[in-house]
């Protein structure tokens, strides 16, 4: 076999020809990390879970999970509707 036929030479050059990558690419993975960190994570700190509609919505489950009731929500025994 010679040297002109051999695959691994020409999957060789294969590889040789391929550019570098442009600074978009480069920084395209970390600034879709900080976008996401910025804009979903960090406002997540914000919202506490003790606002009354966390603790109502925690309560309303307890409760059907207590009473198996799973197709009619009650809050502190009262019907919930919406």
């Amino acid at each position: 076999m010679t040297s002109e036929n051999n695959p691994l030479r020409h999957a060789a050059r294969h590889f040789q020809q391929t550019r570098p990558a442009t600074s978009i690419e480069r920084w395209a993975i970390p600034c879709l990390v900080l976008a996401f960190v910025v804009f979903y994570l960090l406002p997540l700190m914000t919202h506490g879970l003790w606002i009354p509609d966390e603790t109502r919505y925690g309560q309303i489950s307890q409760e059907m999970l207590l009473s198996g009731n799973w197709v009619a929500p009650h809050f502190m025994g009262i019907p919930v509707s919406g």
